[in-house]
């Protein structure tokens, strides 16, 4: 349809591209940009304080893009466990 936005697979459009006029065009050009890398969670930490309270575990979470990557979808890095 009108104002799609042609990415690669793995992209996300973003920016002020959204900006879509009455004619179905583009007001300016939207950027593709990556999504991020994300790694395996890590083991279950314990927090410190709070013997059996839960605990939090991490990811690594990266963009393989030096244009920077896709900042409304970034995922989380940390999660409790």
């Amino acid at each position: 349809g009108p104002c799609d936005v042609p990415c690669d697979v793995g992209f996300l459009p973003e920016g002020g591209g959204f900006l879509c006029s009455l004619d179905g065009e583009w007001s300016s050009s939207p950027r593709c940009a990556s999504i991020w890398s994300v790694g395996d969670w890590g083991t279950c930490q314990g927090v410190a304080d709070h013997c059996g309270d839960g605990g939090l575990q991490q990811r690594q979470v990266t963009c393989p893009e030096a244009s920077g990557c896709h900042a409304m979808s970034k995922p989380i890095e940390e999660q409790s466990c």
